[in-house]
């Protein structure tokens, strides 16, 4: 069943990259929105759709706040 799945996935990134360089002219997103609206969201996947943002420093703190003494959550060094 697996080598089922690959070939398919592997047809399909063959097809999607002949397309991209059939219409390279165009840009990434030409494609993208190509395949999006023949529904092959599984293969191209988006983002959320949310604007990614830095967080202050006073919303950082806010979070290490939240965070500290914690028993059942644990916290990255990097964020320490």
């Amino acid at each position: 069943m697996t080598k089922i799945n690959s070939s398919k996935d592997e047809a399909l990134r063959i097809r999607v990259y002949a397309f991209f360089n059939e219409n390279r002219s165009l840009g990434k997103i030409f494609t993208v929105r190509h395949f999006m609206a023949k529904k092959f969201q599984g293969v191209l996947k988006q983002g959320s759709g949310q604007t990614p943002k830095k967080m202050t420093k006073v919303q950082l703190n806010k979070l290490k706040k939240a965070f500290d003494d914690q028993d059942n959550i644990n916290q990255p060094k990097s964020l320490i």
